[in-house]
C-alpha cells in the first residue's frame, strides 16, 4: 500500500515483537509506536507515544484525520480514549 501511493521512500511500518512502529522520515524522522494485541479474531492496537520532529508538527492534526481515513479503509477504526 505504501509503495502504491509513493510513500515506501518515507514511510514504513513494521512489527518489532508485540510494538507497531510506523515511521517517517523526510525533513527529519516521526515515529508512531503501539502495542499489538490480539483481539476478537483480529488485533487491537494501543497507542504508546509518539516522537514527532520539529517540521512535522505543523502537520500533525491534518495527518490525524487522515490517519483515520486510511484506518476506516482497511477495515479498521479508532477507539476513544
Amino acid at each position: 500500500m505504501l509503495a502504491e501511493r509513493g510513500f515506501a521512500d518515507i514511510a514504513s511500518v513494521r512489527l518489532a515483537g508485540d510494538k507497531l512502529v510506523v515511521r517517517f522520515s523526510r525533513l527529519g524522522t516521526s515515529e508512531l509506536r503501539f502495542t499489538v494485541r490480539e483481539h476478537d479474531g483480529g488485533f487491537l492496537a494501543e497507542f504508546l507515544d509518539a516522537r514527532v520532529a520539529p517540521l512535522h508538527a505543523p502537520f500533525r492534526a491534518a495527518f490525524e484525520g487522515r490517519f483515520e481515513e486510511v484506518l476506516d479503509r482497511v477495515g479498521a477504526r479508532l477507539l476513544d480514549r
